[in-house]
């Protein structure tokens, strides 16, 4: 099974690239995701974003399957359209797939921050990780744009105080639910999965992570994250392709 998570930046021809599936995926975790009449299919999920600080968006997360029934898992979250989860069932194994989106607030004039909104996304996603929720999963797959990279924490310019591991703690609560960072498998030293136009960044930033949980990480064969001159030209990410022994 090839999963592709990939934040789109809200580009309409991206999504078109995405639905004649050019990247020959069964399965898509999106991120920016605008609303279109094309996401009324019944192998696609998308949620429109809640305003919950104010901040007007006209995008949402979406997962679009060319292969496995996707159903909706319903969470008791109020960050409607940056979390989605949705269960897919391969070789008898019930997976919880789950596509996240670091939503960033305001904190100032001129800061935002990502870390308060993941901390209670992973605390609505607690029920779904420890089996307490309605639909009772032990295999699970978290990917997205985090808008956070572990290194942010020693970087100067962040949002925290140098030295602060702000950052850190999030990736240790995601592996406090055994859930194991697939990119290092391939990456051990990061990889650049997003590229700020404006060219301030001193830091090939990687933002967009994916996550799985330890029997599916075992059956990772292969992944990485596609920077080229297509996938340049279609967002300021690239997509991160994992590719499972899973059928």
């Amino acid at each position: 099974m090839k999963i592709v998570s990939w934040n789109i930046n809200g580009r309409d021809k991206t999504l078109d690239f995405v639905l004649k599936n050019s990247l020959n995926a069964d399965l898509y975790l999106l991120q920016e995701v605008k609303a279109s009449n094309n996401l009324n299919e019944k192998n696609i999920i998308f949620d429109q974003i809640n305003q919950i600080d104010g901040e007007k968006r006209n995008f949402g997360n979406s997962i679009i399957s060319f292969g496995p029934e996707i159903n909706k898992t319903e969470i008791n979250t109020r960050y409607k359209g940056s979390l989605i989860v949705s269960e897919i069932i391969l070789a008898n194994t019930k997976i919880a797939v789950i596509n996240l989106y670091g939503i960033l607030t305001a904190i100032s004039k001129n800061q935002k921050t990502v870390a308060p909104n993941i901390h209670n996304m992973l605390s609505d996603l607690t029920p779904v990780f420890l089996g307490w929720s309605e639909e009772k999963f032990k295999s699970f797959i978290l990917a997205g744009d985090f808008n956070v990279d572990k290194r942010m924490d020693t970087t100067e310019g962040m949002y925290w105080r140098k030295g602060m591991r702000t950052s850190q703690i999030i990736f240790e609560r995601i592996e406090d639910f055994l859930l194991e960072d697939c990119l290092i498998k391939k990456y051990p030293n990061f990889v650049r999965t997003f590229r700020n136009k404006s060219g301030r960044d001193k830091v090939p930033w990687q933002i967009d992570h994916m996550f799985a949980s330890k029997d599916l990480y075992n059956k990772l064969q292969k992944i990485e994250v596609l920077e080229n001159t297509e996938t340049s030209a279609l967002s300021d990410h690239y997509p991160i392709i994992a590719d499972f022994d899973i059928k």
